[in-house]
């Protein structure tokens, strides 16, 4: 009970049978306060995410593995909380660092090398580039926007109590009424919701229908927290490979390794050269060139030969890769000239095939195999059956029609 006088405390809590408690308290697992939350109220939602970790078996799980369990686990848990309140940055920061430590190296920490791209970029959307991992403190906006004072929170802090539910639409938009019942100094970020404020205020015109409300970003008009997340990233740049990394049928490791090369993040002698580390000074494979992603998967004369191979044992008709600058921009080629039929199995051996040429690739760098083009693929053919019998429905229309796949 909030300014209650001792006797009418009294009264209600013999009347229900209650106790009194003061704040700050913890209700529902949500600590209650008059004021922002604290770091020290908001620490054991961050211990309860990172006694989790101790519990999963991380060192024998892969990095695709972890990642679903950050999505459906670490990021899951704060939500309960984010919907209703706004935890300090601080707090937000230490969520993330857990999340981003057990994703690369499985534990509740990591730092430097271990963290192969940017963690603003996993939390992006799978279509803008990212990992789809859930950015908190957007995620935690979306979810409180369904509050009306959301639309600009701190300006709405700056209006007096009494004035906020005393001034009516037509009395606040009649000379910018509303304007003068802004108090206290203003920083950036009231600045920038108050230049925001006015410019959908002018904008506003009064009439005798019913209010409604309107949400932009839906097709509907309604307001959902997943539009307005969708929304915080508006004008970002597309990744115009994600549909082939994300939407065709391959094992969720081999996605991940697609994903980290799209991004030039494996570490290939070219790469390695970068960070002043120690290299081999020509692709392993050919002896030719120095070795990048792009001459491992697409330029190299081993590789190709691979591709040629796989291409023609497949029956697949389109040609192997030549000069392209990224195997997203082969696919839409060699798609165009392959029948509809065939196109699942294409985007599904597009996947497959640079997986295990980086396969062969690592095996003749920390094994010392020597490079075989049969015995990449022999692999290649070995996993397509696999890969088919697992569920590659698209791979069993292009494979040989006297194998035994089903």
């Amino acid at each position: 009970m909030l300014n209650c006088e001792p006797d009418d405390s009294a009264v209600i809590t013999t009347t229900l049978g209650c106790q009194l408690a003061e704040l700050p308290l913890t209700y529902l697992g949500i600590p209650l306060t008059l004021r922002r939350p604290t770091r020290a109220q908001m620490m054991p939602l961050v211990n309860k995410t990172a006694a989790k970790l101790p519990t999963w078996k991380s060192r024998l799980m892969d990095r695709s593995g972890r990642l679903v369990l950050v999505k459906s686990v670490l990021a899951a848990i704060p939500l309960h909380q984010i919907l209703v309140l706004q935890p300090p940055k601080c707090i937000l920061k230490l969520l993330e660092k857990i999340q981003r430590g057990f994703l690369w190296d499985g534990r509740a920490e990591a730092n430097g090398g271990h963290c192969h791209v940017n963690w603003r970029a996993v939390c992006r959307p799978l279509s803008l580039g990212g990992l789809g991992v859930q950015d908190m403190e957007r995620a935690g906006l979306a979810l409180r926007m369904r509050w009306l004072c959301q639309i600009a929170p701190e300006l709405y802090a700056c209006i007096p109590k009494r004035h906020r539910k005393a001034t009516s639409i037509r009395d606040g938009l009649t000379d910018h009424s509303w304007a003068r019942d802004i108090h206290g100094v203003l920083g950036l970020q009231e600045l920038g919701q108050y230049l925001m404020l006015w410019t959908e205020v002018e904008a506003t015109v009064l009439t005798d229908q019913p209010d409604q409300l309107v949400w932009r970003w839906n097709a509907n008009g309604v307001y959902t927290a997943k539009s307005c997340y969708r929304s915080t990233f508006q004008g970002s740049r597309a990744c115009p490979a994600w549909k082939l990394l994300w939407k065709t049928w391959a094992l969720p490791r081999v996605k991940f390794f697609h994903w980290l090369a799209n991004k030039d993040r494996c570490w290939t002698a070219e790469r390695l050269r970068r960070r002043g580390l120690q290299h081999h000074p020509r692709c392993l494979l050919c002896d030719q060139e120095p070795e990048s992603m792009h001459h491992l998967t697409l330029a190299c004369p081993f590789s190709r030969q691979v591709w040629y191979d796989t291409l023609s044992w497949l029956r697949l008709p389109c040609r192997p890769p030549d000069n392209e600058l990224t195997l997203h921009e082969w696919w839409i080629t060699a798609r165009q000239h392959t029948p509809k039929p065939m196109r699942k199995g294409l985007a599904t051996a597009t996947l497959l095939v640079p997986w295990l040429i980086w396969k062969h690739r690592n095996s003749c760098v920390f094994d010392g195999e020597q490079p075989s083009t049969q015995r990449v693929n022999d692999r290649i053919k070995a996993e397509a059956a696999l890969w088919a019998r697992a569920g590659a429905l698209g791979l069993r229309a292009v494979l040989p029609v006297d194998w035994d796949v089903h």
